[in-house]
């Protein structure tokens, strides 16, 4: 119980938490790409916007980098590569700043991949068990940031036009589903 209650004391447990919850916000980009992306890119490039085959290129850069940089980053600290790659990733967001454009979406996702694949394996190398539990516990706050952040309601975040409302009702209370509009709850039903 007395080392328990030693550790909040120790400085190296307050060095370790805050360099946690500040990897928290570089996770939040990982959120804005599931939770924003999607939503972004049918609102800025139509229905037809290739989501899926941009979002690809993280798990593909990520399956050959992560080995390749492992192996020639090997004799560099820790503490440098997770900086390193963690400020890599946080900064991918700003080439969607410069435009509405595909290859920004790419570049977005690609440097979001290398970074990911600079940071990724020290950081379990590092704090294994804190660092997962500090970005998994909260996962619904860093997905409400992410949504809250995108701009409102497709307002300028997203060409500045608002929200486009299907002609049949609210954006929201229907999908597409093999080339029609389905409700919600009839898309749950149907699965």
């Amino acid at each position: 119980m007395e080392q328990t209650l030693g550790v909040p004391q120790s400085e190296a447990f307050w060095r370790l938490s805050l360099f946690t919850f500040l990897l928290v916000g570089v996770r939040l980009v990982f959120r804005h790409t599931d939770a924003t992306m999607p939503k972004y890119m049918v609102s800025t490039f139509g229905p037809s916007a290739p989501f899926g085959l941009v979002y690809s290129i993280n798990p593909f850069l990520i399956t050959f980098l992560v080995p390749i940089v492992g192996l020639l980053t090997r004799h560099v600290d820790s503490y440098t590569m997770i900086l390193v790659g963690a400020c890599i990733s946080g900064v991918s967001p700003f080439w969607m700043a410069l435009g509405a454009f595909y290859w920004f979406m790419i570049l977005f996702m690609f440097t979001l991949s290398v970074g990911e694949a600079i940071y990724s394996p020290r950081v379990y190398e590092v704090s294994v068990g804190f660092y997962m539990a500090a970005t998994t516990c909260p996962f619904s706050l860093r997905a409400s940031l992410a949504v809250s952040s995108r701009g409102g309601g497709g307002g300028a975040g997203q060409g500045g036009e608002g929200p486009k409302v299907p002609a049949h009702g609210h954006p929201r209370r229907t999908v597409a589903r093999g080339g029609r509009r389905v409700p919600v709850y009839e898309r749950a039903r149907s699965f």
